[in-house]
């Protein structure tokens, strides 16, 4: 027997917004660094989980020539020393022209660097040139920024699980899983995600879906359907897996949030579902969101207990 488990919850935040806007970049090593990232996993979930994080630093680089200690740490292969290099050439030598000017740091490992690649970039501030449009003039859409990427996996055991031995499950032994994101720059995204595991009977027996805007006039972020929210240091709120491993102690326990961001991830647990913005009023951001979530559980039909 099973029963829903519906959470409800309305919240509006004020802080203080000192962060900076972020570009887009794109390596020809990707393929490989994230393969060497995921290799130690032995659960498929989390090598689900390891490449979305990746995924985003991808599409959300780091910015060498602003980021502080704990925004380092969150690239891959990094430690406190080799974040510390990086940070004491920027304070010496002035900031990056280029990410391949982290090879002038000699106690830095080629190794490191050419792994993090990826993951970091140098956003140079623009030149505003004002021109005048005539007012007839209708802008051609800017398809050549449009991005698709779909991932599929399907998974079948070798070894038959006890329950389909028992007879308790009434679907067939296939994981299955298929993501489709659609990018449009920086500033738009889709994403629908269906998920089935081993003993349910339906392909798409989990439905995630979202739609996010960023960095559009006063609206720093908007998501609608599936998302997660960044607070503090995540004692109320935060992604599921929030930590990292690291050849440091202390350090990876200290996070820098992110306020509003999609929800990407196949667990089916521990994510909002509705509505939230951030809007910017000069130093100020106002954050609301509303969301209610229904979650599978399993209730012992004697006892009238939830048992998972």
């Amino acid at each position: 027997m099973k029963i829903f488990i519906v959470s409800t919850a309305i919240v509006v935040f004020i802080f203080v917004d000192l962060s900076f806007a972020q570009t887009d970049t794109t390596f020809l090593n990707t393929e490989d660094v994230l393969e060497e990232l995921i290799e130690e996993a032995s659960e498929e979930s989390d090598n689900s989980e390891l490449f979305d994080r990746f995924e985003y630093l991808i599409n959300n680089p780091i910015d060498i020539n602003t980021a502080d200690l704990i925004e380092l740490l969150r690239l891959p292969f990094i430690d406190v020393y080799a974040a510390n290099l990086i940070i004491d050439h920027r304070n010496k030598f002035g900031t990056f022209f280029s990410v391949q000017e982290l090879f002038a740091i000699k106690e830095l490992s080629k190794d490191i660097i050419n792994n993090i690649l990826p993951f970091i970039t140098v956003i140079e501030k623009p030149l505003q040139i004002i021109t005048e449009k005539p007012p007839d003039e209708i802008p051609a859409p800017a398809l050549k920024n449009l991005r698709f990427n779909l991932r599929n996996r399907v998974i079948n055991d070798l070894q038959t699980r006890k329950g389909f031995i028992d007879d308790k499950y009434a679907g067939s032994k296939i994981k299955s899983y298929n993501r489709l994101l659609v990018r449009q720059g920086n500033n738009y995204q889709f994403g629908i995600l269906t998920d089935k595991d081993p003993g349910e009977t339906s392909y798409a027996d989990f439905v995630s879906y979202h739609l996010f805007v960023k960095d559009i006039g006063i609206v720093r972020a908007f998501a609608l359907g599936d998302y997660l929210l960044e607070f503090g240091q995540g004692l109320a709120l935060w992604s599921p897996y929030a930590i990292s491993k690291s050849t440091d102690a202390i350090y990876p326990t200290k996070k820098n949030a992110r306020g509003v961001r999609p929800y990407t991830s196949s667990t089916e647990v521990s994510f909002l579902r509705g509505g939230a913005a951030t809007i910017l009023f000069d130093d100020l951001s106002f954050t609301a969101f509303y969301s209610q979530n229904k979650f599978d559980a399993s209730i012992d039909s004697v006892e009238g207990i939830i048992t998972s």
